[in-house]
């Protein structure tokens, strides 16, 4: 019967070697450490020494290349879940939107400073937060960075009072896409506008 020629040099038999070594080193002198202090690397005879080494190099990058390329696949799901949790810095939180009243505050107070376009686009912000969070029976509308106010204008075109909405949102669209200022006669047109509104007022 003719011997069977087995390979005792590939990389796997040299992988499983290693380790096997490198097990029983660990444990032949971790055992007894309540006799005696770690090991002396001096004792190792340099192939052995070298060996290991290699060894740990090898383990020990192989996990940060792991580590690293799971970052990279992970990192967006990350931030976007931090972002659904309102989280947009580094431990910090988002701001809570101003209610449709510290608003409206605002812009009485941009008013009286005559500054009416930001006393205007206080109003429709204002206008917006009120939207959001109407009650019942009124449908709410969430506000969304990337809604226009012509979207918002078809939303609000089955409601009775929409034209006093629509005097909010053309009046915005003057102040982002015009370089007309706005003047007191604009700004007590969007209050009278915003009175209506909220009060379910069609005249």
């Amino acid at each position: 019967m003719a011997a069977v020629d087995y390979q005792k040099n590939s990389l796997g038999w040299q992988w499983e070697q290693g380790t096997r070594r490198m097990g029983e080193w660990w444990e032949q002198r971790f055992s007894r450490l309540g006799d005696a202090d770690l090991p002396d690397l001096s004792q190792w005879s340099s192939p052995e020494w070298l060996a290991r080494g290699l060894f740990a190099l090898i383990v020990g990058g192989l996990v940060g290349w792991l580590g690293w390329h799971l970052w990279k696949l992970l990192r967006p799901q990350w931030q976007r879940w931090r972002q659904r949790q309102g989280f947009y810095g580094p431990g910090a939180m988002a701001a809570p939107h101003p209610s449709a009243d510290q608003l409206m505050r605002q812009a009485q107070h941009f008013q009286r400073q005559g500054d009416y376009q930001a006393a205007c686009r206080a109003l429709y912000l204002g206008f917006l937060q009120w939207l959001a969070d109407r009650p019942q029976p009124h449908q709410s509308i969430p506000q969304q960075p990337s809604r226009t106010d012509g979207e918002y204008g078809q939303l609000l075109e089955p409601e009775p009072q929409a034209a006093a909405g629509q005097v909010l949102l053309k009046t915005h669209e003057r102040l982002c896409f015009s370089s007309a200022q706005l003047t007191e006669a604009d700004y007590r047109a969007c209050e009278e506008a915003y009175g209506r509104y909220t009060q379910g007022r069609a005249d």
